[in-house]
């Protein structure tokens, strides 16, 4: 996987993360 990937990947869960709370 190519680190721009994973990057947004990870992103997206901490945006989720912070939305819910």
């Amino acid at each position: 996987m190519e680190y721009v990937t994973m990057f947004l990947l990870l992103g997206g869960l901490i945006i989720r993360g912070y939305g819910e709370k």
